[in-house]
């Protein structure tokens, strides 16, 4: 994924790309694509608001022909200036043949 922080304060950071969801025990995983924005708290600069759209675009087992989509909400809470973490939310639906 690509995440590009702006150059002027207060403007939106963008995160566009592509990701896996694996099983827990690996057998099967599920693909997209991703693209969003998160914008700063105008309370705290160390927190993030951020929604993502996601594009199911396949998958491996039993997710091999999966499609559909989802929106990811989160709060990321930057630690320092190298990490940080992050509680989301995952809303959406995935189709898989029968």
């Amino acid at each position: 994924m690509t995440v590009r922080f702006p150059a002027t304060p207060g403007q939106p950071v963008v995160l566009n790309g592509t990701g896996t969801f694996t099983s827990i025990d690996g057998t099967k995983s599920l693909q997209f694509s991703v693209s969003g924005t998160a914008t700063p708290d105008p309370a705290n600069p160390g927190f993030f608001n951020a929604s993502y759209q996601l594009t199911f675009i396949g998958g491996t087992g039993a997710y091999a022909s999966a499609s559909g989509a989802a929106v990811i909400t989160e709060v990321v809470m930057f630690t320092s200036a190298t990490t940080g973490t992050v509680a989301w939310n995952l809303n959406g639906y995935v189709i898989t043949p029968k």
